[in-house]
């Protein structure tokens, strides 16, 4: 399900047409060959949990989703995959706290956390580390939220087997968020794989496995 004439194209165009961003590197392909267990962080519309029912074998995926009418076109995509069994949505945010967080939604792929001062909505907000089940792929694309995530000792016992996470230039505890990212999952104990910079956007994708 997509809204037209919108940033949903791009977002489908980079994670179900060409090149697909989410497409593993053979190194990780062993860690992914199901059936998995998925959590899925900043989903938007669903496209990366289209792209990973087609992908993999999904036991069971679990996808947040804070901005409104993001998560009401996830809940659409969902049903039109017939996927319920497998596949729930939750509109919330994710962070390394409970609560409620201020958010500035309506932007599609890009709506995030207010700034200090912004205006916006509130909404719930889950503490990753609190989510007690196990994950073997761990998706992170949460505009700049992921930063206290990555920054909480807590990633040391972090259950997920596998993470493949967006980074953004926006909160980033270093002018260079490339080496942020990479030096806070290896802190982790993560090892580190293929990835790519946008430096147009200042993103960036890696993938990142541990045994």
């Amino acid at each position: 399900m997509v809204r037209h004439q919108t940033r949903d194209l791009e977002v489908v165009d980079e994670v179900l047409i060409a090149p697909k961003a989410y497409e593993p590197p053979p190194v990780i392909a062993s860690h992914l060959g199901g059936p998995l267990r998925i959590l899925d962080l900043g989903a938007n519309i669903g496209t990366f949990g289209v792209f990973a029912l087609g992908r993999w074998n999904v036991d069971r995926m679990r996808s947040f989703e804070p901005d409104p009418a993001n998560a009401a076109m996830l809940n659409d995509t969902i049903a039109l995959n017939h996927a319920n069994h497998c596949w729930t949505a939750r509109q919330a945010a994710v962070s390394n706290c409970s609560g409620h967080m201020t958010f500035i939604p309506g932007h599609f792929s890009l709506s995030r956390r207010a700034d200090g001062g912004e205006a916006g909505i509130d909404v719930m907000m889950v503490d990753l580390f609190t989510l007690q089940y196990d994950t073997d792929l761990l998706k992170m694309d949460i505009e700049g939220g992921e930063w206290s995530i990555l920054s909480d000792p807590r990633m040391a016992d972090l259950q997920a087997r596998v993470i493949v996470m967006e980074w953004h230039w926006r909160y980033a505890p270093q002018a260079d968020a490339h080496a942020a990212a990479l030096d806070l999952l290896k802190r982790a104990g993560y090892e580190l794989h293929a990835g790519h910079i946008e430096p147009r956007t200042g993103t960036g994708l890696v993938w990142a496995s541990r045994s």
